[in-house]
């Protein structure tokens, strides 16, 4: 490994004690956390349980995501907002995960998606900032993040309009499909089972479902179990970030190499011309510290 990438991930692992000496409770939260996923491993080797060391491994990594933003997209995160970072990867990871705290409170995930909403709302909110105040040619990087974010929301608004669609009209938008194979902790609780390993139980090779309405009418469902749209749905996220990723990419790739204008005359829309016949001047053009080329 070369002097400088021993450097940037020596940065990594440094900077999160660092930035944090700014304030005692930010450090207090980070060690504190720290702390119990220590615990939480050496009970998982005691105990032989695989999953209290995979999971709060797992949650160590996650929490070098505030100090990678930081250097990737060169932001300085508020003390808030960072401490919060650490407080949601460790109430999800080692809380909800390991301790199962999802099925003990039924509003534990509820609380943490707004959680998660909150903080990539700011730092949304802060790209845009830096776009708006920036001065500067911007990043093609930036440019490709921003584009698959608007383009990954607006597939999930759509996902809202098909969940309205089948809840309140009572269409099919979302399809339903058979599923051979399930895994719930439902089953888990109603035949008891208390170790922290087993609370999730699998439902192989399904080959009948069956349902009862008010007046014990039976409906049989043979072949699988009817999922009512969850699969479907988020097949549709899956699909609508590999097309985001696949353009973004392509974009991003002809930015670094000067190819973007080829490309953009393809698939991206431009603004018309401007009153008089005179094409609108580019920001991105007019605030590039670059040097103009030589005339002759």
């Amino acid at each position: 490994m070369s002097s400088c990438k021993r450097c940037r991930l020596r940065s990594v692992l440094a900077a999160p004690l660092q930035r944090m000496e700014e304030s005692k409770l930010s450090l207090a939260v980070y060690i504190v956390c720290h702390a119990l996923i220590g615990a939480t491993v050496v009970r998982g080797i005691v105990s032989g349980s695989t999953r209290m060391v995979t999971v709060p491994a797992l949650a160590v990594l996650l929490m070098l995501i505030p100090t990678a933003l930081k250097l990737l997209l060169r932001i300085k995160l508020p003390v808030a907002l960072e401490t919060m970072a650490y407080l949601f990867i460790f109430s999800a990871m080692i809380l909800g995960e390991v301790y199962h705290f999802y099925s003990k409170l039924p509003a534990w995930d509820l609380i943490l998606h707004v959680l998660n909403g909150f903080m990539f709302a700011a730092l949304g909110f802060c790209l845009i900032d830096l776009l708006r105040k920036s001065r500067c040619a911007l990043s093609p990087l930036l440019i490709a993040l921003t584009a698959f974010c608007f383009s990954v929301t607006v597939g999930v608004f759509w996902e809202f309009i098909e969940f309205g669609g089948d809840t309140l009209l009572g269409k099919d938008m979302q399809k339903d499909i058979l599923l051979h194979d399930i895994h719930t902790i439902r089953i888990s609780s109603l035949l008891e089972e208390t170790a922290p390993d087993s609370l999730v139980h699998s439902l192989n090779d399904i080959q009948r479902m069956e349902l009862y309405d008010s007046t014990d009418n039976l409906i049989a469902i043979a072949d699988g179990y009817l999922d009512i749209g969850l699969t479907d749905t988020v097949k549709d996220m899956v699909m609508n970030c590999v097309g985001a990723a696949i353009f973004c990419g392509l974009g991003y790739y002809g930015l670094k190499t000067s190819k973007h204008t080829r490309f953009a005359s393809f698939f991206i829309p431009t603004r018309q011309l401007a009153c008089g016949g005179e094409r609108e001047r580019d920001p991105n053009k007019e605030n590039s510290t670059e040097p103009s080329a030589p005339t002759h």
